[in-house]
């Protein structure tokens, strides 16, 4: 049996399929918004770059191979997920890009002001919400003076899909009783309400953010991608929603495969939610 991420990440990190998912996501989820940064930010002066909870470091091969000319870091606690991802640099020839384990729970390996900008996207699956202003204290730190925080996070679906709401939900639910949740109702995960305001409760200044939405209706470019991503999804989060007891293991099973179905539909209709936000640290006085 595969071990969970220390903090309760509801998918085994060794899972195979959970890494095939997150390699299928990378690809879908920067085309589906824009790209690398969708929100043209600017990199001049930027040499070193961090990124966060790397995964099997899609984003930040791209990022190493878009701009030769920065030092890219990726950092992950799953073991097989760097060394698939190094063994990616090597065959992509990519000398710019170094990936190493580290869990974002822990003391940062680096020293104070390593980098000009750090990301992260969607850190919500393991992040318990008391735990982000000590996370973002910790990327401060790691962070030039002048230096830029970036934080990509996402609601969950919106759909037409009976079914697939109550999933949606039930998610919700788990999410607020393992304590991830930003939502007082539990009704939703509520992160991207509360990204800009942790950022400034931080110390970081200058806050922007960028707000993207996925349409994934039926007959839409994103539609077949999305119920790919379900299909394996759905079944991958169904013990996590168990374990929490918001759902029995034959009810979700059902559930699932009713979702699946509904998502079918000619009249299908479905909105994904994301929210790009980034703030910077104070300059040096000259």
């Amino acid at each position: 049996m595969n071990t969970p991420h220390p903090a309760g990440y509801f998918v085994p990190l060794e899972e195979e399929r959970e890494t095939a998912r997150l390699i299928g996501f990378h690809r879908f989820l920067t085309e589906a918004l824009g790209g690398l940064f969708p929100e043209h930010c600017s990199l001049q002066g930027c040499t070193s770059l961090l990124d966060l909870a790397c995964g099997p470091g899609g984003w930040a091969l791209d990022v190493a191979e878009h701009f030769p000319h920065l030092k890219v870091i990726g950092g992950d606690t799953s073991p097989s997920r760097i060394a698939y991802a190094q063994a990616q640099a090597q065959a992509r020839h990519l000398p710019n890009v170094q990936f190493q384990v580290m869990d974002v729970l822990e003391p940062f390996p680096w020293l104070a002001a390593s980098f000009d900008l750090i990301n992260a996207r969607l850190l919500q699956g393991f992040l318990p919400a008391q735990q982000w202003p000590f996370f973002l204290k910790k990327c401060t730190q790691v962070l030039r003076a002048g230096g830029r925080l970036r934080l990509t996070e996402c609601e969950n679906t919106l759909t037409t899909a009976p079914t697939l709401e109550q999933l949606s939900l039930k998610h919700a639910q788990a999410y607020q009783r393992v304590g991830y949740s930003f939502s007082p109702s539990g009704t939703g995960v509520g992160i991207t309400v509360a990204l800009a305001s942790l950022l400034r409760e931080a110390g970081l200044s200058q806050v922007q953010q960028h707000v993207a939405g996925i349409d994934f209706s039926a007959g839409t470019a994103a539609h077949p991608s999305m119920v790919s991503y379900f299909q394996t999804l759905l079944p991958l989060v169904l013990p996590f929603l168990v374990k929490q007891g918001v759902l029995q293991e034959e009810e979700g099973l059902q559930m699932i495969a009713q979702a699946l179905q509904e998502m079918q539909a000619t009249n299908f209709s479905g909105l994904w939610y994301f929210r790009t936000v980034w703030g910077t640290t104070v300059q040096e006085k000259e």
